[in-house]
């Protein structure tokens, strides 16, 4: 059976990848729901402010504040603006759900309320090989950002085809990019990328060494203090 037909199956202990997908997407949720901004509960790891005044006095400038939720295995960056009536706000969220999930969200404009693109990654066994997929879901974005997007898969399909990769129309989302990765071997992938109007795979690519992956597609990623103790430490020293 090809990569194609397999891709439900990628997810620990053979879950489906809808159940998967949407139990992720729930469990971010509801962290998100239980506290918008981790700042309203928790302080700061760390804080940087950058800022200036014009020749009227009046202040203009930009804070960047981290937050770490422990229990939640949770990090958000929140930068504001600190200008006198300007609510622009960028908040990076990001928490691991699972040594095979993490999930990550970027949301900005007032209140962070106005444009959002969500990140979520998984780890897993595509039929008898670990594999791990990536997919990218918005919800609004800038219509400059659409609009070079638009102009840009014009040119998808002759640079696919260029680089060996299987071209087939298709009616996937319009609001998502999906990257499925197997490793049949530790030397080489199997890809498949669904993008609005069109999938691409391309399977057994060749890699130049070999990679050291769990058979189980566990996600080797760790968030604890350490991390951002390294980050506070190194910007007290710049």
């Amino acid at each position: 059976m090809s990569m194609l037909n397999c891709l439900q199956y990628l997810a620990p202990h053979g879950a489906s990848k809808a159940r998967s997908s949407g139990s992720a997407a729930s469990s971010f949720e509801a962290l998100q729901k239980q506290a918008k901004f981790l700042g309203n509960a928790l302080p700061p790891v760390f804080a940087v402010i950058a800022r200036a005044v014009r020749v009227d006095h009046k202040l203009l400038g930009y804070q960047l504040a981290a937050y770490f939720d422990k229990p939640t295995a949770r990090v958000q960056l929140v930068i504001s603006s600190i200008a006198e009536n300007d609510n622009l706000k960028i908040c990076a969220d990001g928490a691991l759900l699972s040594k095979h999930k993490v999930t990550a969200k970027v949301a900005w404009g007032p209140e962070c309320q106005q444009y959002a693109v969500t990140a979520k990654a998984e780890a897993g066994v595509l039929g008898e090989f670990p594999a791990a997929r990536l997919e990218l879901e918005w919800e609004r974005l800038p219509v400059i950002v659409t609009t070079y997007a638009k102009k840009l898969s014009k040119h998808i399909p002759m640079a696919a085809f260029k680089a060996g990769f299987r071209l087939e129309r298709a009616t996937n989302s319009e609001k998502e990019i999906e990257l499925t990765a197997a490793l049949p071997t530790q030397r080489s992938l199997n890809v498949i990328a669904r993008i609005p109007e069109m999938t691409l795979s391309r399977m057994a690519i060749p890699l130049p060494v070999a990679v050291p992956i769990n058979p189980d597609g566990t996600l080797s990623i760790h968030i604890d203090e350490d991390i951002l103790s390294w980050i506070q430490k190194h910007i007290k020293e710049e």
